[in-house]
């Protein structure tokens, strides 16, 4: 990733990180308007942790779809997704990475032929529990790893005045699916560069289990509002229903250089 004088931007392993967070970026407005519709360039990371490979949603009209993992339910949602953005602006761009353990992975680069980011969903595999026996699985899932392949794959467009506004806007949207293992991020040099671009917008769509199941999830979903305390992205969560992923992507579908700011809210489900 690189900065408007095309100078790498990355972090530097022996600061500190009480440092890092002083320099905290300037949550000035992002441009927005009626005007702003340039072309996204969307990155899907999709959790595929063992947890996403479990039942943890139902729809409750219909049995059919009974024990559908968590991952199947998420990629239906993300096929819809894809398909009406593509509609909205068949110039959107789609790129997809994964998480797994702690090694995110860039799987696809930017296109706007979104059937190839939809064959590359449906080839998505989570390996059964069993098989991942002797696997050491890390306490705190590293977004240190998440920024670094940011860093390694996103280039941002330059910054412009609203009378000049870019001819396309990043945004990030994280699918994260671990309901007992909470976030770390030490390294803020990275994130800062991003937040401080008003054309980057990291969202979070964050599938868990019910609350009474799962003591830390409501600490998990407000560690990624805290990160995001310019309010600019979308930090949504669902639990247990699985109509409750397909309503919260369809709130993901708007323009992020159009959308209201939004109003969180953890429904405690």
């Amino acid at each position: 990733m690189r900065d408007d004088d095309g100078q790498e931007v990355g972090g530097d392993e022996d600061e500190e990180e009480d440092e890092d967070r002083n320099q905290s970026p300037d949550h000035s407005p992002k441009i927005r308007g009626w005007a702003n519709s340039c072309i996204e360039k969307i990155v899907i990371v999709l959790d595929t942790f063992m947890e996403m490979g479990q039942s943890n949603f139902n729809l409750t009209v219909s049995s059919r779809f009974k024990d559908s993992p968590t991952i199947a339910w998420a990629k239906k949602a993300l096929e819809m997704f894809i398909t009406t953005k593509h509609v909205m602006n068949p110039r959107h761009e789609f790129a997809l990475a994964i998480t797994n353990d702690n090694n995110p992975m860039w799987l696809h680069e930017f296109t706007s032929d979104v059937n190839q980011i939809k064959d590359s969903l449906n080839d998505m595999e989570i390996y059964p529990e069993e098989e991942k026996i002797d696997v050491d699985y890390p306490v705190k899932f590293d977004m240190d790893s998440l920024m670094n392949m940011l860093h390694a794959n996103l280039v941002l467009p330059p910054e412009e005045d609203a009378n000049d506004p870019a001819n396309y806007c990043v945004r990030v949207v994280f699918l994260y699916g671990r309901s007992d293992m909470a976030l770390a991020l030490t390294n803020y040099e990275i994130w800062n560069h991003l937040q401080r671009c008003p054309y980057f917008f990291f969202d979070v769509l964050y599938l868990h289990k019910p609350v009474k199941d799962c003591s830390k999830v409501q600490d998990i979903f407000e560690w990624f509002c805290t990160l995001d305390d310019g309010k600019f992205g979308y930090i949504l969560e669902a639990s247990d229903n699985a109509g409750k992923i397909y309503e919260q992507m369809g709130k993901l579908l708007a323009h992020p250089l159009q959308r209201a700011e939004l109003c969180v809210a953890f429904s405690n489900g």
